[in-house]
């Protein structure tokens, strides 16, 4: 039925729209699903029948909105979420994350860094930490102005990434030892910039729960996966400011190791099946 469709719209279709759309669809279904317990279902009805319409509208747009309009996607499903988890689950996952995390060490590693929190380090590390709201933009905007005929195949793959991590988010909601710990405020006392880069960023995220799997971890590991297509310079950027968001995650504690781990394992695999994904969502 819905190859049907596609091909009713004569819009051009690329894999990554299909997964958009299919994506988008998942998540109207669990809103109508879970209707009665979600204050602002009928919003969420709305805002995920919107994006369904700027899915196809834009498959038929010109080339630019076709690429980028992904950006924009991503940003309302994201925060859509905060407006899903907090009312299907009664309890988070933090406290069976915080474990693991302690069997692994062999106690709570976030006292263990406590030792090492020094405010010129925690300003270098919050940066870090937001370069990962720019690295796929910037990998996008090369591959765009190179006219790289990878371009459509890459934003399928870090979508497919982000949605892997929202499934994390939706079946593990967790908020991170920033919250469940209460440790944030000691690794920002006299710093500048990070500690109002950090109160920014708990205000603008309206989910809370995107914990486990870290995605900062599992995006900025695809998308120094693909800086190689830019060359090698552009791969030693990527792989340094990815180097330093993987740190930073842990030691500015939205993250415990365990999400780190989790990210790295699902970056390597969403790489792994993206290429054959992608084409059977191609031949449709």
């Amino acid at each position: 039925m819905w190859k049907h469709f596609l091909k009713q719209t004569k819009a051009n279709f690329l894999p990554y729209d299909i997964l958009n759309l299919g994506f988008v669809v998942f998540l109207l279904g669990i809103t109508i699903f879970f209707y009665p317990l979600l204050p602002n279902a009928l919003c969420l009805t709305i805002l995920y029948l919107f994006c369904l319409i700027m899915i196809v509208v834009c498959a038929n747009k010109n080339q630019v909105a076709h690429y980028f309009y992904p950006i924009l996607l991503i940003f309302l499903i994201f925060q859509s979420m905060g407006y899903i988890i907090p009312h299907i689950h009664h309890s988070y996952r933090d406290p069976l994350l915080y474990q693991f995390d302690v069997l692994l060490f062999g106690g709570c590693p976030f006292n263990y860094l406590q030792k090492w929190i020094r405010p010129w380090l925690t300003e270098i590390l919050q940066l870090g930490y937001i370069s990962y709201y720019f690295m796929p933009v910037v990998l996008g905007m090369a591959l765009f102005l190179r006219k790289d005929s990878r371009f459509p195949s890459v934003i399928f793959a870090i979508l497919l990434g982000f949605y892997v991590s929202y499934i994390g988010y939706l079946l593990f909601p967790a908020v991170g030892p920033r919250f469940y710990l209460h440790f944030d405020k000691s690794v920002y006392e006299n710093t500048y910039l990070a500690g109002w880069t950090a109160h920014l960023l708990n205000i603008l995220e309206k989910n809370k729960t995107d914990a486990f799997p870290s995605g900062h971890t599992q995006i900025s590991i695809m998308c120094t996966y693909f800086a190689h297509y830019l060359g090698r310079n552009w791969s030693l950027i990527y792989g340094i400011m990815t180097a330093l968001l993987i740190v930073s995650t842990v030691y500015c504690h939205y993250h415990y190791i365990t999400d780190v781990i989790a990210g790295i394992l699902l970056a390597i695999i969403c790489l792994t099946i993206s290429p054959g994904l992608e084409k059977r969502l191609g031949r449709g």
